[in-house]
């Protein structure tokens, strides 16, 4: 009886223990959000969690390395039917015949290519994890052409610093550097899961990159601009990580 009334003291003192560490806890986290929501903003972020996601930047092409490969899913079963998610930017698009994508360098337009000419360009074929930074994924196979070979067709060996991609009414707008543009597994696609691209998922054109949150991969592509300046993003103006990286 003694060794019980022992065990039911101590199991007491653990729980008040416990309990003055969770209360604890929670006081500290509140007082560290209050003092973090009264820092002053940029780009609609409190500093410190701009510098947090600038770090994010920095370690994703340095240390993990821009040009890292997502991993192939094709043994993967697909997601049947692939999530609908974002319909900003979905303007009046044009019949597919009327098609063409703009592509411009410093504000000129260079070229305009039709869905025919993209079409001709090697096709590749993808299937990897498509992630969201709500926290939800899929598994989705893509079909389309690599950016890399479309902006070697439409503008040859001309490079730049950074490009942004531009919904067909204008409203949606997404700024990539270089690095990710180019990336081997980056895609200006025309198929989803073996069937020609539906229109609540982008078609005519999307773009699709492996390695960003989804809000980085562009629905209804209108443009894709060359600059030497860093580019509007849609989402980054609206308090988002303007890298977006995995």
């Amino acid at each position: 009886m003694i060794e019980e009334e022992r065990e039911d003291l101590e199991l007491q003192r653990m729980t008040r223990r416990s309990l003055l560490g969770a209360a604890g806890g929670i006081l500290t986290a509140g007082a560290g959000l209050g003092w973090l929501m009264t820092r002053s903003k940029e780009g609609q972020l409190p500093w410190p969690l701009r510098r947090m996601l600038e770090f994010n930047e920095t370690f994703g092409t340095s240390v993990v390395g821009a040009d890292a490969l997502a991993p192939d899913a094709s043994s993967l079963p697909l997601t049947q039917p692939p999530r609908v998610n974002g319909r900003i930017g979905r303007g009046s698009v044009p019949p597919a015949s009327e098609y063409a994508l703009r592509v411009s360098i410093g504000g000129r337009t260079v070229a305009a290519l039709s869905l025919t000419d993209v079409m001709a360009l090697p096709r590749t074929v993808l299937t990897t994890e498509m992630k969201c930074v709500e926290g939800w994924s899929q598994v989705v196979r893509w079909g389309g052409v690599k950016l890399s070979d479309l902006l070697a067709s439409a503008v040859g060996s001309q490079e730049s610093k950074y490009v942004q991609t531009v919904s067909l009414d204008g409203k949606y707008f997404v700024g990539l550097d270089w690095r990710s543009a180019i990336h081997p597994q980056t895609l200006v696609c025309y198929e989803l899961n073996g069937a020609p691209l539906p229109a609540l998922h982008g078609a005519p054109l999307r773009v699709y990159l492996t390695n960003k949150y989804g809000y980085k991969s562009l629905k209804w592509l209108g443009e894709i601009r060359l600059t030497s300046n860093r580019p509007k993003d849609y989402w980054a103006e609206r308090g988002y990580d303007w890298f977006g990286g995995l």
